[in-house]
Parts: structure tokens; sequence; C-alpha cells
């Protein structure tokens, strides 16, 4: 919590988007559904704690993402029809992407410790690299109920839709303060 305290305090984050009308009531949106600012010392010991905990927190979460997408992956392969292989390898190379992806946070929360600098491309690096995956899955999602469920398409295809506009927005908090503070 104190985490996301400390990202979404911050004054570059909070205005990034005014230049912008049309996205800025869509930022004032992710901002909210994140809570409202708190007078925070960014420059304490314990926010900068709270940053290095928090990034390491998302470089556990996506490994762990990464070994169930593994897990599951021959599963795929077990269900019926050629398609299945196609959707294995998209797992493997998922899991394989999220892994990587994943030591860039551990490395970035390590240097962010000492070094805020040079922890930032790493940490950008990271951010970056889970929107283009989330917006990969998600968009994929779309596709794929376009084939597997065409009635109800459009009602999910808004509903997942929303997930993306929203998630990829809630890594824009992390990405705009890593990039700006």
């Amino acid at each position: 919590m104190e985490f996301a305290k400390v990202i979404r305090s911050s004054s570059k984050v909070r205005h990034a988007f005014d230049a912008v009308p049309i996205h800025r009531a869509w930022w004032r949106l992710i901002l909210s559904l994140h809570g409202k600012p708190v007078c925070i010392d960014r420059t304490s010991e314990s926010a900068r704690e709270a940053l290095v905990n928090g990034f390491r927190f998302y470089g556990y979460l996506y490994s762990a993402l990464a070994i169930v997408l593994l897990v599951l992956s021959p599963f795929m392969v077990i269900a019926d029809g050629t398609a299945s292989y196609l959707w294995a390898i998209l797992t493997v190379a998922s899991s394989v992407y999220l892994a990587c992806t994943s030591q860039l946070a551990f490395f970035g929360a390590r240097c962010y410790a000492n070094d805020p600098d040079l922890a930032r491309p790493l940490l950008v690096s990271f951010f970056a690299s889970i929107i283009a995956w989330l917006a990969s899955v998600l968009s994929g999602c779309i596709v794929a109920i376009h084939f597997v469920v065409p009635q109800y398409e459009v009602a999910l295809a808004l509903g997942i839709g929303t997930v993306l506009v929203v998630g990829v927005g809630s890594y824009f908090i992390e990405l705009i303060y890593i990039a700006c503070e």
C-alpha cells in the first residue's frame, strides 16, 4: 500500500495528461481508481524502501505468472486439434517473455535502492514490456472470442476492452512515475 501511495501522490503523475483534453478524463478515471494523493516525503528512506519492495513484488508476480503459464502449456497440447499446439507455443513464448521481463523488475529494484537513475531504464523497460504484454494478451482474447463464441463477441470485447484501457492505465501510473521522478 505504501508503494501505491508514493506513486499516485506524485504531482508529475497526477498532472501527466492535463495538456491533452481527450486523455485527461481517462487519466482522472485511472487516478480515481487508485485513490487520493497523500502528503509523502518521496526522498525519505521509507518511501524508497516502499518503492523497492513494490518493484520487487512486480518481479515476483510476473515470475509466478510465467511459471503458471509454463505449467499450463502441456495441458494445451493434450487438448484436441492442431490449434492446441499453437496455443501451447504461444503460452510457452509468453512464459519466457514474462520470465525475462520480471528480471528487469528484480534488477531495477536492486538498483533503485542505491541509485534510482541507474534503475530508471530497467524499470521503464519493465513497465513498457508489461503494458505491451497485457495489450497483446487481451487483444488476442478478443480475437479468440470472435472465433469461439461469436454470439457474445461484442459484449465480451467491450468488457475486455475496458479491462485493457483501465489495466494499461494502471501501469502507466508507475511508468510515468519512474520516467519523470
